[in-house]
């Protein structure tokens, strides 16, 4: 699970649990976007303290899409 983003750096802090203790690392975001292309974003935008932000409508929004697949098993029965 991504915890922080550490933009001063440029990366990213991630946590699991294995064997009951809680791991942790940090990833920067180049190792991420070279072993995951999609997740790029279309441009690099970095706001000026002079410059305002974009209105929240123009803005574009990069979205992380999960693949879930859930797993149901079948009672088969035999007839009575």
């Amino acid at each position: 699970m991504v915890t922080s983003l550490n933009e001063d750096n440029e990366s990213v802090t991630v946590e699991w649990i294995e064997n009951g203790d809680t791991k942790g690392k940090e990833i920067d975001l180049e190792s991420i976007f070279s072993l995951n292309p999609d997740l790029v974003p279309d441009e690099e935008i970095e706001p000026s303290p002079e410059t305002p932000p974009p209105p929240a409508s123009s803005a574009k929004v990069n979205k992380i899409v999960k693949n879930r697949r859930t797993v149901a098993s079948i009672k088969n029965d035999p007839p009575p």
